[in-house]
């Protein structure tokens, strides 16, 4: 997390395009330019790690993801939620597999595996009984939109200021009618996109359509 506030990108955006007292863009207006880009960043690049705690359901193999989520990277599973040296991976399987492991009769127990489908995740075997925070999920997740610039921070590390500044310049241009100059600084914000060592893995070839999440969500507790 940065000691940045958000303030301070909104305030040297406005400077960028000449117009340091928001006669042209206001603050509320860059603030929803900072959100949006802070959202864009988030899916395409490794910048907000978060885990979330989730119950178990008995006989209910079907669970939907966070609402921020973008990748999940991890999940895991115990019987003593209590104790979290006990959590252990829960091994994805690919369609094929699924298939063929529930086929004939789902298996019921202790949650082994699981598959990721668009907006929810499958459980192999299906969970047999009721474990409060039994299963933990490690995401690359969305940040928490920003309230009020002169107090929230800069929800990223401070070395994607830059990224973040460069996109946000570029839709204030738009609102100011300065296309070429907008679609330049466009240009300019996917260059270091393409250029950062944080970028997602492509998965627009996997077998799963997406990993967006689900407007239902259902038992999830402790989002980091």
């Amino acid at each position: 997390m940065s000691n940045t506030r958000a303030l301070a990108l909104i305030d040297e955006a406005a400077l960028r395009i000449a117009d340091p007292a928001y006669t042209r863009i206001s603050v509320p207006k860059w603030t929803s330019f900072f959100n949006k880009r802070a959202r864009q960043l988030a899916t395409r690049l490794k910048l907000k790690k978060r885990r979330a705690l989730f119950s178990t359901e008995a006989d209910n193999e079907i669970h939907t993801y966070p609402q921020n989520l973008v990748v999940m990277t991890a999940l895991e599973f115990t019987t003593s939620p209590t104790d979290r040296k006990t959590f252990r991976p829960v091994k994805e399987l690919e369609e094929d597999e699924f298939k063929a492991a529930t086929a004939n009769n789902y298996p019921t127990g202790d949650p082994t595996h699981y598959f990721a489908d668009q907006g929810f995740l499958f459980l192999v075997p299906m969970p047999a009984a009721v474990y409060t925070n039994g299963l933990r999920m490690s995401y690359w997740g969305l940040p928490d939109a920003v309230v009020d610039p002169a107090v929230d921070y800069l929800p990223f590390a401070e070395h994607m200021r830059d990224v973040l500044l460069e996109g946000m310049i570029g839709d204030g241009l738009q609102v100011m009618e300065k296309f070429d100059a907008a679609a330049m600084q466009e240009q300019s914000y996917e260059r270091l996109i393409g250029q950062s060592e944080l970028r997602l893995e492509d998965r627009s070839e996997d077998r799963r359509q997406s990993f967006r999440p689900s407007t239902r969500v259902r038992g999830y507790s402790g989002q980091v």
